[in-house]
């Protein structure tokens, strides 16, 4: 059983974690239902929404994001990460 908002981070092409701030809710292109409770089966998987609103406050992209459960979630597993095709590229 999941509960809550999942646990995400951003890093750069190079791995550098990005000082990111993550707010719960709705925006423009994603309604925000708020945190629930999923049953997932073993060897199944939960989706979530996310939705990046923020300008850009430096030269460094995000381009790495890392999720995980949410903090106190049982057996929590280390963080997954995806990379964006476009890692490295100049925008």
């Amino acid at each position: 059983m999941l509960g809550g908002y999942p646990d995400v981070a951003f890093a750069d092409g190079d791995g550098g974690e990005l000082d990111v701030a993550v707010a719960p809710g709705g925006s423009l292109t994603a309604e925000d239902p708020g945190p629930g409770e999923v049953a997932v089966p073993v060897g199944g998987r939960a989706v979530s929404t996310l939705s990046w609103g923020a300008g850009a406050r430096s030269d460094r992209g995000a381009r790495v994001l890392h999720a995980a459960p949410p903090p106190g979630h049982p057996g929590r597993p280390r963080r997954w990460s995806w990379t964006s095709p476009t890692a490295g590229r100049s925008p």
